[in-house]
């Protein structure tokens, strides 16, 4: 059996803060870690833009270089779809999300056969409750995507394991309105200002 994924809780709070700040829109990232079993950080790539590929082949290019400069690589990516929708399993375009993910993880250089895919339930993410609502696919054998660990209602099961304690993080930061500091690539190409790595967002 393969071995564990851990997310760490700096991953989790952007992940999450960056849902918090759209609750009716889905919210999708790039996860980025220095091996595929350890995944370190969480980059927001867009809260509208789904479908909009020649944006989002500029983001995942971008954060590859980024990606790169920190000694790390795109191990993964994340989907939170808006509050009060619940799914079980990979809908169509985020697979596809998750296959430019994959592609891009090997245009830069990287290890692309253990890239993961988190699915967020955002609710959850809200309340703070200490099961946080993620689920965890990798690609089967069949090369589609199967899940592998669940942080849901029941608590941690399978492969992810999560770092530290992100809910009362993340409870936290947004007590300090920090969920609206999340810069995702939609904000930054509306104005390039705003810095899409979110350095200071868990300091």
């Amino acid at each position: 059996m393969a071995g564990k994924v851990s997310l760490s809780s700096r991953a989790y709070s952007v992940l999450a803060l960056h849902a918090l700040k759209h609750p009716k829109l889905a919210v999708s990232g790039v996860l980025l870690g220095r091996s595929h079993a350890d995944i370190t950080n969480a980059v927001p790539l867009t809260h509208v833009a789904l479908a909009l590929a020649p944006c989002i082949e500029v983001a995942l290019t971008l954060i590859a270089k980024h990606a790169e400069q920190s000694k790390e690589q795109i191990v993964g990516f994340y989907y939170a779809d808006a509050r009060g929708e619940k799914l079980t399993s990979v809908p169509p375009l985020v697979a596809k999300l998750g296959e430019a993910a994959v592609s891009a993880a090997q245009a830069s250089g990287g290890d692309a056969s253990g890239v993961s895919l988190l699915l967020l339930d955002a609710d959850r993410a809200e309340s703070g409750a200490t099961a946080l609502g993620l689920q965890l696919f990798v690609k089967g054998g069949g090369q589609s995507w199967t899940c592998a660990g669940d942080h849901s209602a029941s608590g941690a099961s399978g492969r992810l394991s999560v770092g530290g304690n992100p809910a009362n993080l993340v409870d936290s930061y947004v007590d300090e309105n920090r969920h609206e500091r999340v810069v995702d690539f939609d904000d930054h190409f509306e104005d390039v200002e705003k810095d899409w790595r979110n350095a200071a967002l868990t300091d």
